[in-house]
């Protein structure tokens, strides 16, 4: 499984792979996890960053 992030439209993708749904993605120096309508995002030396999914697709 892969997940890709990007801090501004026209950033290069910052790509984080989990062995299995429900597990945490990882990349280098970053990595996220996914808990019902939430995602953490960890990286070094940084705080987290927590986005909350607003409305339903």
């Amino acid at each position: 499984m892969a997940l890709e992030l990007r801090r501004n439209a026209n950033a290069a993708p910052i790509i984080l792979t989990a062995p299995a749904p429900g597990l945490q993605y990882v990349g280098d120096m970053m990595s996220a996890t996914f808990s019902g309508n939430e995602i953490k995002i960890e990286e070094a030396d940084k705080r987290p960053v927590l986005c909350r999914k607003a409305t339903s697709l």
